[in-house]
């Protein structure tokens, strides 16, 4: 394989950087510091995770205190994804390598896949998360709306005209805490993706999603009984009786849903799909699963939006 025409076509990857090393590349992407591809002249690749010593200061750039825990936890440091084998044609080797690099940005990094929180914990981040997602959309739909009103109020022009007046103070205030309660909201969905990916990430991912399911059937219904179906969620288990569980309890309670409700499940089921997506291949393997062992738990919430269309 031509190595230096594929090092040019692999540099016009936006992300990419490629080094020469004369025995082989090495790629890096700016979206995965940590991830090195090396690329041998005989047109194999071997893809690793590769993580430094800490600093004098005991912090490895870019890496919270969680992920420096879960990257001391990592043997030697690194690891390895495996090899795979180039095509002989540069275009299709350089589109494996884009669609390489694009899947592991997609999907958890290693050090971010830290020890699952406590499972109330886990609920309570899934509810903190479903209630910020609704807001912003809320806040969205209303600012989209405000600037329509706006436009249709200046006779269609989209560029507001000149103004001589100043915000008030409480006009800047307002907008101040505004923006401020939209980065908290932002730091929290983040926050609580992180650790709802990390609970999906086990062997009882499956059954934590139908525990989310018959959470969201008690919010519609307003069952104000407390179950604490998370606490038969055992992350080390392959256990399905939950997702069993949350079929019969859907087929069985019959609730028009509203507008809102039907937004708020179509908002869950495209989250949790999300988050099912970025589960690294590499965890489900160790664990003998396939990402198929969610499609159950994830179809309840399809087929209870379909039932109720």
């Amino acid at each position: 394989m031509n190595i230096s025409a594929l090092a040019e076509r692999i540099q016009s990857i936006r992300t990419t950087d490629v080094t020469d090393t004369g025995a082989g590349l090495i790629v890096r992407d700016s979206r995965t510091p940590y991830l090195k591809l090396y690329i041998h002249p005989a047109g194999v690749f071997r893809s690793r995770w590769e993580y430094p010593q800490p600093n004098r200061r005991g912090r490895i750039p870019g890496l919270t205190d969680a992920d420096l825990a879960t990257v001391a936890e990592i043997p030697r440091r690194t690891i390895d994804l495996g090899m795979f084998r180039l095509p002989d044609d540069l275009d299709a080797a350089t589109e494996m390598i884009r669609r390489h690099l694009d899947r592991q940005a997609f999907q958890i990094a290693p050090h971010r896949l830290h020890h699952p929180m406590p499972r109330r914990k886990v609920m309570e981040a899934y509810r903190d998360l479903t209630d910020d997602l609704m807001d912003r959309k809320k806040a969205d739909r209303e600012r989209r709306i405000r600037e329509q009103r706006a436009v249709q109020a200046r006779g269609g022009r989209k560029i507001a005209p000149e103004s001589d007046r100043e915000p008030s103070a409480d006009e800047l205030e307002r907008a101040a805490r505004a923006a401020r309660d939209e980065r908290d909201r932002d730091v929290r969905i983040a926050r609580n993706r992180a650790a709802i990916a990390n609970a999906l990430a086990t062997a009882d991912g499956p059954s934590l999603i139908a525990a989310f399911v018959i959470d969201e059937l008690d919010l519609i219904t307003g069952n104000t009984a407390v179950f604490h179906v998370e606490q038969r969620v055992d992350y080390g288990s392959h256990d399905r009786s939950l997702i069993k569980e949350a079929a019969v309890r859907l087929s069985s309670t019959r609730v028009a849903l509203t507008t809102e409700n039907r937004e708020r499940l179509e908002m869950v089921l495209d989250t949790l799909l999300d988050l099912v997506n970025r589960v690294p291949d590499r965890v489900l393997a160790a664990k003998h699963m396939s990402r198929r062992a969610y499609a159950p738990a994830l179809a309840l919430i399809a087929w209870w939006l379909k039932r109720s269309a």
